[in-house]
Formats: C-alpha cells, structure tokens, sequence
C-alpha cells in the first residue's frame, strides 16, 4: 500500500484494525494468520520485556510480542478479556501480537491513506509506521508488520534439547566437550 499515490485511486485494501491502550492500530489483512484468545504463554528467561514469551499454537510453538510494549503505548492495568493474539507471518514465521481488542477488518480507500508524520522520538519511529488512516470516527496508525517485528526474529536452533527433550547424556568414557559458542545471525 503506498499513501496518496494517484495509482490507488479508488483501490482499496483490507485491514485488521486493533487497539492498543486508547489508540488505534492496523496492519494490512495480508499478513495476519489469525486471531486467536490469549492462551497459556510461557515466559522466556533473559527476553525482552516486550516479549510476553511463547505460547503453543496447534503444536507449533511461536513467539508471543506484546505489542503496546513494543511501541510504547501506555497501557491501563492488566489485559481485558477482549484481549486477543493476531498471528502473523514475519519473516518466514509466525509470530503472536498481543492487543488489548480486535476491533474488526475493515475494507479503505488506499487513497484515506496518509503519509506517516514526522515522529519526534519516542519508541514508534516512521519506519514502524506505513501511513495513518483518516476516518469519521478518528485516525488509525497502518504498522508496516515487516519492520515492526524484524527486531524479534529469532533463528531457530534445532537441537536435542529442543522440544521438550533432554539433551542426552554423555557416556563416562566419553571426554567431556565444552558446547560452541552460540553464531550471532544477522538479518
């Protein structure tokens, strides 16, 4: 989706529109999975603190973002039972956005689409934001998914520890090796 180019006018798009403390946040409709009740989430030691931690979904194990965290956004008191995880494909996996309510997917005018404004600080920067959506009833801010979330990819190490499993012992007459020291990925 591109702001105010004279190539969308009259397309339109779909979003997921959801709120996060008193504000208004979408993403485009694209990238979202599913939405889903917040379930059982496992911490996860040394996190972020925008990483609520790890939920089972289906048996597929994917991280869970709390996104009012992530961006800043002043959040009153515990979640509501409106509460909700978007599931969303980032960077080839799926990654869970905790937001305080779904409110619903709408279908814009690409054209209702503003540039983002020009961020004074804060954790939002411009980069996070694709554009804001003018309504009636008030303004959205469009996330660009991508950006927003690339600071919580996590390659994937596929060990024997992993999934519930010990790693296996090692035999008394073998020596004892010291593990590699963990590669940094860049993306």
């Amino acid at each position: 989706m591109l702001p105010n180019d004279a190539r969308t006018l009259g397309e339109t798009s779909q979003i997921v529109n959801f709120r996060l403390g008193c504000e208004e946040f979408a993403v485009d409709i694209s990238s979202v999975r599913e939405i889903t009740t917040v379930g059982d989430i496992t911490a996860v030691p040394k996190a972020p603190p925008s990483v609520r931690g790890v939920m089972n979904l289906r048996g597929q194990v994917i991280a869970v973002i709390d996104l009012a965290a992530h961006l800043g956004v002043h959040r009153d008191g515990q979640l509501t039972p409106g509460a909700r995880i978007v599931v969303a494909e980032s960077g080839g996996q799926a990654v869970g956005m905790l937001v305080d309510s779904v409110s619903g997917v709408i279908k814009i005018r690409l054209e209702d689409i503003g540039s983002p404004p020009e961020l004074a600080g804060g954790e939002l920067t411009r980069a996070e934001v694709k554009g804001v959506i003018t309504l009636k009833r008030g303004l959205i801010i469009l996330l660009d998914l991508e950006r927003t979330l690339a600071q919580h990819q996590i390659e994937q190490v596929d060990s024997p520890a992993c999934h519930g499993q010990p790693a296996p012992a090692a035999a008394a007459d073998e020596p004892q090796r010291q593990p590699e020291p963990a590669q940094l990925v860049e993306r």
